[in-house]
């Protein structure tokens, strides 16, 4: 009877161990990709020096980048005309915000992407929109995307964050609203069952603001910050 009472308890604990291992590859290594399986970033890393290893890199060869839309504003328009990202798709605009992809923006039907990549809604804080409102649109851009490329991957990317020189300036756009936006963004994501890449920590100081070496205005990023974001998004899709 004690053998049996024994062998229960040994049982017992594998199966409370085979349920915590099955909980944590569920939700996607939390302890590196963030909390849940539709929510990735990289956890506990300072901003990047940046290597001449990186600066030299080819990001339109990577596999991870091979036949992807990209949809976004400013941001993403930048990956397009300064020729980060070769032989890729791209909706972008200056300005351009959740609304207007929505409302403005032609999807070829004739394109088959592997995977959409979508950056947006500081334009939409800039513009004044609430957060539901914001949401809301959002969603209507992802149905739109699912409609017309049901085949496409996609993950959405949350809004970068600002340094703290802009921040001082433009309070109504600082970080404390980014980053409402940011978990607004990831209920919806979670609800919506896609992948939510955070690629911005690398980029961040101490405070939680962009780092100001990595960023032409304030708000946009420069040649370096382009590069370590290409560099987030490939380690956050391996």
């Amino acid at each position: 009877m004690k053998r049996l009472k024994l062998n229960r308890a040994i049982i017992l604990k594998a199966l409370g161990f085979i349920t915590i291992a099955l909980f944590i590859g569920y939700n996607g290594f939390g302890f590196f990709f963030g909390q849940n399986r539709y929510y990735r970033e990289i956890k506990n890393i300072s901003v990047s020096s940046l290597s001449s290893e990186l600066l030299l890199k080819d990001f339109s060869a990577a596999s991870q980048f091979q036949n992807a839309l990209f949809i976004g504003d400013s941001f993403t328009l930048a990956l397009d005309n300064y020729g980060y990202l070769e032989n890729n798709e791209f909706l972008a605009g200056i300005g351009y915000t959740s609304y207007d992809h929505v409302n403005y923006t032609y999807f070829p039907e004739d394109l088959n992407p592997k995977r959409i990549f979508i950056l947006l809604g500081i334009n939409d804080l800039v513009q004044g929109y609430s957060p539901d409102e914001f949401i809301e649109n959002y969603r209507e851009l992802l149905h739109v995307s699912k409609e017309i490329y049901p085949d496409a991957k996609i993950y959405v990317q949350s809004i970068a964050p600002v340094t703290a020189s802009f921040e001082y300036i433009y309070e109504d756009r600082g970080n404390d609203q980014i980053n409402e936006f940011n978990q607004m963004l990831k209920k919806l994501c979670q609800k919506e069952r896609i992948v939510m890449l955070n690629p911005w920590n690398a980029a961040k100081e101490e405070s939680g603001a962009l780092a100001e070496n990595l960023s032409s205005d304030g708000l946009h990023l420069n040649d370096q910050g382009h590069l370590l974001w290409l560099e987030q998004l490939l380690i956050l899709l391996k």
